[in-house]
Protein backbone atom coordinates (compact mmCIF):
# COMPACT_ATOMS: atom_id res chain seq x y z
CA UNK A 1 0.00 0.00 0.00
CA UNK A 2 1.04 3.47 -0.94
CA UNK A 3 2.03 5.40 2.33
CA UNK A 4 1.93 8.52 0.36
CA UNK A 5 -1.42 10.40 1.18
CA UNK A 6 -3.65 12.41 -1.74
CA UNK A 7 -4.92 15.37 -1.96
CA UNK A 8 -8.81 14.16 -1.00
CA UNK A 9 -7.16 12.54 1.69
CA UNK A 10 -5.15 15.68 3.56
CA UNK A 11 -8.48 17.53 3.04
CA UNK A 12 -10.86 14.93 4.76
CA UNK A 13 -8.09 15.56 7.78
CA UNK A 14 -7.98 19.50 7.25
CA UNK A 15 -12.20 19.62 7.56
CA UNK A 16 -12.07 17.30 10.71
CA UNK A 17 -9.68 20.08 12.29
CA UNK A 18 -12.28 22.74 11.45
CA UNK A 19 -14.92 20.59 12.93
CA UNK A 20 -13.32 19.99 15.33
CA UNK A 21 -12.34 23.39 16.23
CA UNK A 22 -16.23 24.48 15.66
CA UNK A 23 -17.58 21.46 17.87
CA UNK A 24 -15.60 22.84 20.54
CA UNK A 25 -17.33 26.43 19.88
CA UNK A 26 -20.55 24.61 21.28
CA UNK A 27 -19.95 24.86 25.08
CA UNK A 28 -22.23 23.68 27.45
CA UNK A 29 -20.25 24.75 31.10
CA UNK A 30 -21.01 21.62 33.31
CA UNK A 31 -18.66 22.03 36.46
CA UNK A 32 -14.92 21.91 35.78
CA UNK A 33 -15.15 19.85 32.71
CA UNK A 34 -17.50 21.78 29.86
CA UNK A 35 -20.06 19.61 27.81
CA UNK A 36 -19.16 20.00 23.97
CA UNK A 37 -19.58 18.00 21.18
CA UNK A 38 -15.54 17.27 20.15
CA UNK A 39 -16.02 14.13 21.23
CA UNK A 40 -18.49 13.36 18.02
CA UNK A 41 -15.91 14.36 15.63
CA UNK A 42 -13.35 12.29 17.44
CA UNK A 43 -15.25 9.15 17.40
CA UNK A 44 -16.25 10.09 13.48
CA UNK A 45 -12.30 10.70 12.99
CA UNK A 46 -11.97 6.87 14.17
CA UNK A 47 -14.56 5.55 12.30
CA UNK A 48 -13.40 7.38 8.81
CA UNK A 49 -9.71 7.55 8.63
CA UNK A 50 -6.91 5.47 9.07
CA UNK A 51 -5.16 5.14 12.40
CA UNK A 52 -2.48 7.36 11.00
CA UNK A 53 -4.33 9.89 9.47
CA UNK A 54 -6.75 10.22 12.74
CA UNK A 55 -3.34 10.90 14.97
CA UNK A 56 -1.89 13.15 12.80
CA UNK A 57 -5.67 15.07 12.57
CA UNK A 58 -5.80 15.17 16.23
CA UNK A 59 -2.24 16.25 16.35
CA UNK A 60 -2.84 18.93 13.89
CA UNK A 61 -5.27 19.76 16.07
CA UNK A 62 -3.59 19.76 19.71
CA UNK A 63 -1.10 21.75 17.97
CA UNK A 64 -3.02 24.78 16.84
CA UNK A 65 -5.07 25.17 19.91
CA UNK A 66 -1.75 24.73 22.28
CA UNK A 67 -0.30 27.68 19.83
CA UNK A 68 -3.33 29.67 21.16
CA UNK A 69 -6.12 29.58 18.24
CA UNK A 70 -8.63 29.72 20.05
CA UNK A 71 -10.26 26.08 19.26
CA UNK A 72 -10.42 24.48 22.37
CA UNK A 73 -14.07 24.90 24.39
CA UNK A 74 -15.21 27.87 25.11
CA UNK A 75 -12.73 29.41 22.21
CA UNK A 76 -9.87 28.94 24.49
CA UNK A 77 -6.33 28.01 23.24
CA UNK A 78 -2.87 28.13 24.57
CA UNK A 79 -0.56 25.56 26.27
CA UNK A 80 -2.40 26.28 29.57
CA UNK A 81 -5.81 24.36 28.56
CA UNK A 82 -3.40 21.66 27.32
CA UNK A 83 -1.40 21.28 30.63
CA UNK A 84 -4.74 22.30 33.26
CA UNK A 85 -6.74 19.98 34.87
CA UNK A 86 -9.14 19.15 31.66
CA UNK A 87 -5.89 18.49 29.37
CA UNK A 88 -5.92 14.62 29.85
CA UNK A 89 -9.30 14.60 27.88
CA UNK A 90 -7.57 15.95 24.94
CA UNK A 91 -4.70 14.20 25.21
CA UNK A 92 -7.22 11.14 25.32
CA UNK A 93 -8.82 12.59 21.64
CA UNK A 94 -5.17 12.06 20.49
CA UNK A 95 -5.11 8.63 21.31
CA UNK A 96 -8.55 7.37 21.15
CA UNK A 97 -9.79 7.94 17.67
CA UNK A 98 -6.37 5.49 16.14
CA UNK A 99 -6.98 3.65 18.26
CA UNK A 100 -10.73 3.39 17.43
CA UNK A 101 -10.07 2.98 14.05
CA UNK A 102 -7.32 0.41 14.51
CA UNK A 103 -9.86 -1.88 16.33
CA UNK A 104 -12.80 -1.09 13.91
CA UNK A 105 -10.73 -1.71 10.35
CA UNK A 106 -9.74 -4.89 11.84
CA UNK A 107 -13.56 -5.83 13.04
CA UNK A 108 -14.30 -5.24 10.00
CA UNK A 109 -11.51 -6.72 7.86
CA UNK A 110 -12.70 -10.08 10.21
CA UNK A 111 -16.22 -10.02 9.00
CA UNK A 112 -17.82 -12.07 6.38
CA UNK A 113 -20.87 -10.18 5.71
CA UNK A 114 -20.11 -5.99 5.60
CA UNK A 115 -23.72 -4.87 5.47
CA UNK A 116 -24.96 -2.24 7.68
CA UNK A 117 -25.59 -4.01 11.15
CA UNK A 118 -22.41 -5.82 11.06
CA UNK A 119 -20.95 -2.16 10.16
CA UNK A 120 -22.47 -0.01 13.09
CA UNK A 121 -21.56 -3.47 15.25
CA UNK A 122 -18.10 -3.07 15.28
CA UNK A 123 -18.58 1.09 15.07
CA UNK A 124 -20.22 0.78 18.48
CA UNK A 125 -18.06 -1.78 19.89
CA UNK A 126 -14.66 0.45 19.31
CA UNK A 127 -16.62 3.65 20.31
CA UNK A 128 -18.14 1.89 23.66
CA UNK A 129 -14.96 -0.35 24.25
CA UNK A 130 -11.65 1.58 22.90
CA UNK A 131 -12.36 5.43 22.16
CA UNK A 132 -13.95 6.41 25.06
CA UNK A 133 -12.25 4.18 27.81
CA UNK A 134 -9.04 6.13 26.21
CA UNK A 135 -10.78 9.29 26.82
CA UNK A 136 -12.01 8.76 30.23
CA UNK A 137 -8.87 6.87 31.45
CA UNK A 138 -6.37 9.78 30.12
CA UNK A 139 -8.64 12.42 31.68
CA UNK A 140 -8.76 10.89 35.02
CA UNK A 141 -4.96 10.51 35.68
CA UNK A 142 -4.08 13.13 33.97
CA UNK A 143 -6.63 15.33 36.34
CA UNK A 144 -5.98 13.28 39.65
CA UNK A 145 -2.39 14.18 39.10
CA UNK A 146 -2.92 17.72 39.01
CA UNK A 147 -5.66 18.70 41.34
CA UNK A 148 -4.55 16.19 44.23
CA UNK A 149 -8.27 14.25 44.00
CA UNK A 150 -8.65 10.97 44.60
CA UNK A 151 -10.33 8.50 42.35
CA UNK A 152 -14.32 8.32 43.41
CA UNK A 153 -14.10 12.38 43.42
CA UNK A 154 -12.48 12.83 39.94
CA UNK A 155 -15.02 10.05 38.44
CA UNK A 156 -17.80 11.67 40.23
CA UNK A 157 -16.31 15.31 38.44
CA UNK A 158 -15.36 14.23 35.56
CA UNK A 159 -17.15 10.76 34.10
CA UNK A 160 -20.38 10.06 36.08
CA UNK A 161 -22.33 13.58 34.61
CA UNK A 162 -21.11 12.46 31.18
CA UNK A 163 -21.72 9.27 30.86
CA UNK A 164 -25.59 9.40 29.36
CA UNK A 165 -24.45 12.29 27.53
CA UNK A 166 -21.30 10.38 25.74
CA UNK A 167 -23.92 7.88 24.93
CA UNK A 168 -25.90 10.17 23.15
CA UNK A 169 -22.39 11.58 21.17
CA UNK A 170 -21.82 7.81 20.31
CA UNK A 171 -25.42 7.20 19.01
CA UNK A 172 -25.09 10.51 16.75
CA UNK A 173 -21.53 9.25 15.58
CA UNK A 174 -23.27 6.35 14.54
CA UNK A 175 -26.25 8.01 12.69
CA UNK A 176 -23.58 10.10 11.24
CA UNK A 177 -21.10 7.42 10.04
CA UNK A 178 -22.67 5.81 7.16
CA UNK A 179 -24.05 8.69 4.99
CA UNK A 180 -20.08 10.42 5.73
CA UNK A 181 -18.54 7.17 5.23
CA UNK A 182 -20.52 6.58 1.47
CA UNK A 183 -19.82 10.21 0.77
CA UNK A 184 -15.78 9.61 1.44
CA UNK A 185 -16.39 6.49 -0.28
CA UNK A 186 -17.69 8.20 -3.47
CA UNK A 187 -14.50 10.57 -3.59
CA UNK A 188 -12.61 7.49 -4.04
CA UNK A 189 -14.53 6.74 -7.48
Amino acid sequence: MNNKWKTKDLTKMALFVAFLAVSALITIPFGPIPFTLQTVLVYLIGLLLSPLQGFVTLATYLLLGAVGLPIFSGATGGFGKLFGPTGGFLFGFLLAAPSSSFVFRKAVSLLKNKNKTALLSSALFSLCFIGTPIIYGLGIIYMMFLTKMNVSQTISVAVLPFIVPDLFKIMISLILFLPLRRVFQSFEK
